[in-house]
């Protein structure tokens, strides 16, 4: 749930995406009513929103508008694989 909406099936995407080391990955602000869904599933990352990095690790998880720039990096020795859902209400 995204608020009070849900994300149906056919309009999201999802995506399992291996971060290597010393990678960064920016993205430009997507439409108004798209919001990403990330979960670490190995290692460590941070994700840029809101003018901030913010470290996610193995296990953590986080949801945000994606109609911002944005993006993702890993600063460590070893990949960070994480799921990338994007839901379009």
């Amino acid at each position: 749930l995204v608020g009070s909406e849900m994300c149906i099936r056919d309009r999201m995407e999802t995506f399992e995406i291996t971060l290597n080391p010393q990678h960064e990955h920016m993205s430009e602000p997507h439409n108004k009513n798209v919001f990403e869904h990330i979960i670490v599933l190995q290692g460590e990352m941070v994700f840029y929103i809101d003018g901030h990095w913010k470290a996610l690790k193995a296990g953590d998880s986080t949801k945000f508008s994606g109609n911002q720039i944005h993006g993702y990096r890993n600063l460590h020795k070893t990949p960070a694989i994480f799921h990338n859902i994007i839901c379009y209400l």
